[in-house]
């Protein structure tokens, strides 16, 4: 696997938002997240759809020894029956799978504290999850997505044995944030945002996740 210049970032092929709960996965680009300006999915057979299959690229660029914080993806409108499409992804406990250069990603874990904790690795990151009152201080449990993603990517180099660089690792952390713009219009792409920015890395805070609502639509940007 090779990572020279920009490489391009995709979903994995057998299903890219799959649940161990249920045996229909969907197709990225055929749920409300960011598209690339086109999708390949497009052409693909309903058959196709319906196990998952066919390629899908994401609007992601990787550009190799480069570090970029908090990058706009979009903002996005969801309607009522996608903010409710999302709700029973997340109540199903689908995960997203991203892939770089046939690589899948994961997302790191630790179960337990202390001397008896146990840190392992986990396909893929889930759509959201049911945030506790405990958290947000909300009368009932709600529904969380993570719209912000960050990619820890690992490579190997070796200029005597190959040219480019090699990945050998890629991890996604997934943050769930209620954008604000730190000043003007959370709208406007030039508008620098107080929630996630150079020097201030994106946190997962229970006071500002991204909450769906009970019923309604939604904008939601992602980064």
């Amino acid at each position: 696997m090779k990572l020279s210049g920009i490489s391009t970032l995709a979903p994995r092929d057998e299903g890219e938002v799959s649940s161990a709960k249920t045996q229909v996965p969907y197709n990225y680009a055929d749920l409300p997240y960011c598209q690339p300006p086109s999708s390949p999915s497009a052409a693909a057979s309903l058959g196709s759809k319906l196990q998952g299959g066919g390629p899908s690229l994401l609007p992601y660029a990787i550009t190799a020894r480069t570090d970029v914080e908090c990058k706009r993806l979009c903002q996005t409108e969801l309607s009522v029956r996608e903010v409710r499409k999302l709700r029973s992804l997340v109540a199903a406990e689908y995960r997203v799978h991203y892939s770089l250069d046939s690589l899948p990603s994961v997302m790191s874990t630790t179960l337990g504290t202390g001397a008896s904790a146990v840190s392992y690795a986990l396909r893929g990151f889930p759509v959201g999850f049911l945030a506790p009152p405990s958290l947000t201080g909300l009368a009932a449990p709600s529904t969380a997505i993570y719209n912000h993603v960050r990619f820890t990517i690992r490579y190997h180099e070796d200029a005597a044995a190959f040219e480019g660089l090699r990945v050998v690792g890629f991890e996604t952390t997934p943050f769930s944030i209620n954008h604000r713009a730190a000043e003007g219009d959370l709208g406007d792409p030039e508008a620098a945002l107080s929630t996630c920015a150079p020097g201030a890395p994106a946190q997962n805070d229970p006071a500002n996740f991204m909450l769906l609502p009970g019923e309604g639509a939604l904008t939601v940007l992602f980064t």
